[in-house]
């Protein structure tokens, strides 16, 4: 006869909470409806994530971005991180250039840039720029710039 095995709700709710914690949810609040699906960029060493909340016209939302340093590695609290918006749309309203006070480390692997953002307009818009970020293994660490696109969709 097959072993069946039960669940319990922390198996279930764990999961769950990871994923939001990942996407920048916070943990109390409901999930906010995405622009399009996170995208993701792999490098050596490092995962960025980027995402976006759908946007109501004149009203604050956020894009989302996460540097994460890989297995052994750590993001360098000691480097300057810096988000630069090169392209931004008519109808768009973000900062041109995010620093790293505007940032928070969620632990040594994670650093989070969460960038307010409003739509004056309907519609959907592509919005890019530079990462700059630093990693760090026990015996070095790496300057990295990544190119970045996020999509915004604003109603």
């Amino acid at each position: 006869m097959p072993h069946r095995t039960r669940l319990s709700a922390a198996a279930i709710a764990i999961p769950a909470l990871a994923a939001a914690l990942l996407l920048g949810a916070p943990s109390d609040a409901a999930p906010t409806e995405l622009a399009a699906p996170p995208s993701e960029h792999r490098g050596e060493g490092y995962t960025i994530t980027t995402r976006a909340d759908v946007l109501a016209v004149g009203e604050e939302g956020f894009i989302t971005v996460h540097i994460r340093a890989g297995d052994g590695l750590k993001v360098n609290d000691q480097y300057p991180h810096k988000l630069k918006f090169r392209q931004v749309p008519e109808g768009i309203a973000l900062p041109k250039v995010v620093h790293k006070a505007q940032g928070r480390f969620e632990n040594t692997q994670l650093f989070t840039f969460r960038v307010p953002v409003t739509a004056s307009a309907a519609g959907t818009f592509g919005v890019s720029g530079r990462l700059r970020f630093s990693i760090c293994s026990a015996k070095r660490c790496l300057i990295k710039k990544q190119s970045i696109t996020v999509a915004l969709r604003a109603h």
